[in-house]
């Protein structure tokens, strides 16, 4: 690809985000609220970039969880659902393995965000959730709820300053003309 056609995809990939960044300000939940603005980009660089996501949420420090995480439902949720016996082991379990091959590009970028980040930054994760959904989320948040709200917005702010620094390398990736994770089919 020559320099002029790779600013060409760049310019298409910008327009392209912006138009998902729209879509996904517009949604809202089962309850008419809108999603938290501070979660907005990175759910949309994460649709931008192939993955479909099903739940978010910017933080809040008066919950169990604080937060903030994103839902992701890998390409194999269909395949799992279309299962005749939900109680089928082998087939939950290729699910799983499926779930997480696929989620194996995200899982690199998280890693390498993690190594790179400053000292006593709290850590990015992936888990699997069941039918075939990815959690990003952060290590040890579930004992999110052993916290005082005060120590709690400390590390939100923390948490959100990871996830904005996540959404950059993100965007990077986003704005290149290198595809992150195959074509759908």
């Amino acid at each position: 690809m020559d320099c002029m056609e790779s600013r060409r995809q760049a310019e298409s990939n910008s327009r392209t985000l912006a138009s998902e960044e729209l879509r996904v300000s517009a949604i809202v939940d089962a309850l008419g609220m809108p999603m938290h603005e501070k979660i907005v980009h990175l759910v949309s660089l994460l649709r931008h970039l192939g993955w479909d996501t099903t739940a978010s949420c910017s933080g809040h420090a008066t919950r169990a969880t604080a937060g903030p995480y994103v839902i992701i439902r890998s390409p194999a949720a269909h395949w799992h659902y279309a299962s005749t016996d939900p109680r089928n082991e082998n087939r939950m379990r290729e699910s799983t393995n499926v779930t997480m091959r696929q989620a194996a590009p995200l899982l690199k970028i998280v890693e390498s965000h993690n190594a790179s980040a400053p000292a006593g930054a709290p850590l990015l994760e992936l888990r699997h959730v069941g039918h075939a959904h990815v959690r990003l989320c952060f290590v040890n948040c579930d004992f999110d709820r052993l916290r005082s709200e005060s120590e709690m917005r400390k590390v939100l702010e923390q948490r959100r300053a990871e996830i904005d620094r996540l959404a950059a390398a993100l965007e990077r990736i986003a704005l290149s003309s290198v595809p992150l994770i195959p074509e759908r089919r």
